[in-house]
C-alpha cells in the first residue's frame, strides 16, 4: 500500500424519514405511531453508541479480484467505513427479548447512520486524489462490481484489524457487520470524479436506501 489516510471530521447523523423508508413504514402503517416513538425515545442515546471510523489506501488490483475490465494491476483507492459494533447489540438484546420493532428499529438506525457517513468519505477522497493529481474513474462494490475477496484485500492493505479491530470471515464478510468497503478505479484525468453510488446501476433493487429521481 502506497499511503493511507484515515478519514477525519466523520459525524454520525440521523433522519427519522430515512430510517422510516428503510423499515417501509409510513403513516399508513398500523406500526407507524409505534415505531416513530421508540425512534424519538432511542435515537440519541443510539447516536452516542456510533464509534465511526474511516480510511482510504492506494494499492492495485491483485490477480484474485481482477474483473474482465479492469486487470490485474489497476490502480485503485481502497475505502472502508463502519460505526461499530454498540448498535448492534442494541439490536440482537431487543430481539432476544421479544421486542421485534425496536430490533429492526436498531438495524435501520445503524444502516441510516453508516449511509449518513457517506459525503465525508467522498469528501476526503476528493482531497486526496486533488493531492495526488488523480481521478476516479469507476466506483466498484462487492459482490456485484468485483468479487468478495475485495474486501479481505482492503482488510489486509488497510490494517482494519490492527487500527479499528475489525474482524473478517472466511466468506470474506467484515466484522462489525455494518462496515462498507468500496474499491474505486483511478485515472490520470484530474477532472473526472465518477465516486458517488449510482442506484441505476446497482442490482439489489429491494435496497431500503434505494434512491432514483423521477425525471
Amino acid at each position: 500500500m502506497d499511503e493511507i489516510y484515515e478519514i477525519d471530521n466523520l459525524v454520525p447523523k440521523l433522519k427519522l424519514s430515512a430510517v422510516l423508508k428503510a423499515m417501509d413504514c409510513d403513516e399508513k402503517s398500523c406500526a407507524y405511531g409505534e415505531i416513530v416513538n421508540e425512534y424519538h425515545e432511542i435515537c440519541d442515546k443510539l447516536l452516542k453508541l456510533a464509534e465511526p471510523v474511516g480510511i482510504l489506501g492506494f494499492g492495485t488490483l491483485p490477480m484474485v479480484i481482477e474483473t474482465e475490465k479492469y486487470k490485474e494491476g489497476t490502480p485503485v483507492i481502497y475505502a472502508v467505513l463502519s460505526i461499530g459494533d454498540r448498535i448492534m447489540q442494541c439490536s440482537t438484546k431487543a430481539f432476544q427479548e421479544g421486542d421485534y420493532v425496536k430490533g429492526m428499529l436498531c438495524d435501520a438506525i445503524a444502516d441510516s447512520i453508516l449511509f449518513s457517513l457517506e459525503d465525508r468519505m467522498l469528501e476526503k477522497l476528493r482531497e486526496v486524489c486533488r493531492e495526488h493529481k488523480k481521478g476516479i474513474l469507476k466506483r466498484l462494490e462487492a459482490p456485484h462490481d468485483i468479487p468478495m475477496e475485495a474486501q479481505r484485500e482492503a482488510w489486509e492493505r488497510l490494517e482494519l484489524k490492527k487500527r479499528f479491530g475489525i474482524d473478517i470471515s472466511c466468506g470474506f464478510m467484515l466484522d462489525p457487520v455494518k462496515t462498507s468497503c468500496q474499491v474505486f478505479v483511478l485515472t490520470g484525468d484530474e477532472t473526472v470524479f465518477q465516486a458517488q453510488h449510482d442506484c441505476r446501476k446497482c442490482p439489489n433493487v429491494h435496497c431500503k436506501f434505494r434512491n432514483i429521481p423521477e425525471i
